[in-house]
């Protein structure tokens, strides 16, 4: 069991940006350009896997503030999460 758990451990998935599904599981997952702050949060509230934190991202509507989230090999594509 501690083997097990060491491998996944350490297997690193960079996201390049928030997926219509899980880009590991599915082939044909696709990258969402541009979301909403609203959307965003539904989704979030939703979905078992949390991208991001629901509290960032009220914060960054409340002060209007646009999010960018990519990973560092994929910058600077990504997903914007902003006032769309």
């Amino acid at each position: 069991m501690f083997n097990w758990f060491r491998r996944k451990k350490n297997k690193v998935i960079a996201s390049g940006g928030i997926f219509t599904t899980d880009p590991t599981i599915c082939s044909e997952a696709r990258l969402i350009k541009e979301i909403g702050y609203e959307e965003m949060m539904e989704l979030v509230g939703s979905s078992g896997g949390k991208p991001i934190n629901a509290r960032a991202i009220e914060l960054a509507m409340i002060n209007n503030v646009p999010i960018l989230y990519t990973s560092i090999e994929n910058y600077p594509q990504g997903t914007k999460i902003g006032d769309y």
